[in-house]
């Protein structure tokens, strides 16, 4: 059933697009289930709401709590909300790497945001904003550029052509998933630019990423490798099974 379900040519074989697609499918199935998951183990006394202290002791990592510690709780023990709520901090630290201070504030703000109503914590709705903030336009922009700032070799905050160009290379193994007219490096830069500066904000870098990459190539390509065993560029029932 799963074979024929993913077989779109019913040619009884799975091509490298058709395996991608089907597996883009599941992933979405299975992200909502995973935020599900996370809402329960987050949701320590059991109140249907998640708190942002039961986020951050339950989902942050190590660094990120120490970071909160020691740079956004005051010394009577409450949160600085003054730099919480103050000017985007620096995305990268002094040493070029992501800064744990950005994330922190980013987060706080994605968490007030998808607290609608304003009541501390988080309902189930609610959560699914802060679990995919690039997913909903009120927190889009909070979300940008949170994957695409890596690229961004030279740290100036946009995305040239060369950046692109490589991150392009790096990540499209199956073109027949990219649309025909944008896909040439080039071409995909030149729609994406949508302010024609000759350079790609980290938002712009979002937006297309969403709109082009969001489909992953490298997993069924991996999976193709693996279980092709006579190398046809096909996958046969018998070699899914």
């Amino acid at each position: 059933k799963v074979f024929f379900e993913a077989d779109n040519g019913r040619g009884l074989f799975l091509d490298l697009k058709e395996l991608a697609l089907w597996l883009h499918k599941n992933d979405k199935l299975n992200s909502a289930a995973e935020i599900k998951k996370e809402f329960k183990k987050m949701d320590v006394n059991m109140d249907a709401k998640v708190t942002l202290l039961e986020a951050i002791e339950n989902s942050w990592d190590r660094a990120s709590q120490d970071e909160y510690r020691s740079n956004f709780i005051l010394k009577n023990g409450e949160m600085d909300l003054e730099k919480l709520n103050g000017e985007e901090l620096p995305r990268i630290d002094s040493e070029g790497h992501p800064s744990e201070a950005h994330h922190i504030q980013n987060s706080y703000k994605i968490f007030i945001i998808a607290d609608a109503d304003k009541d501390g914590g988080l309902s189930w709705e609610e959560f699914v904003v802060y679990m995919r903030p690039e997913d909903f336009p009120e927190t889009l922009l909070l979300a940008s550029g949170q994957e695409h700032h890596f690229h961004d070799e030279d740290k100036d905050g946009n995305i040239s052509m060369e950046e692109f160009g490589e991150y392009y290379h790096d990540n499209v193994i199956i073109p027949e998933l990219i649309p025909e007219k944008v896909r040439k490096p080039e071409d995909m830069f030149a729609k994406c630019d949508s302010d024609n500066d000759g350079f790609m904000s980290y938002a712009e870098s979002d937006a297309c990423t969403k709109g082009y990459f969001s489909v992953n190539h490298w997993e069924p390509d991996s999976l193709m490798e693996e279980a092709d065993t006579n190398k046809d560029g096909k996958l046969s029932v018998e070699e899914i099974i």
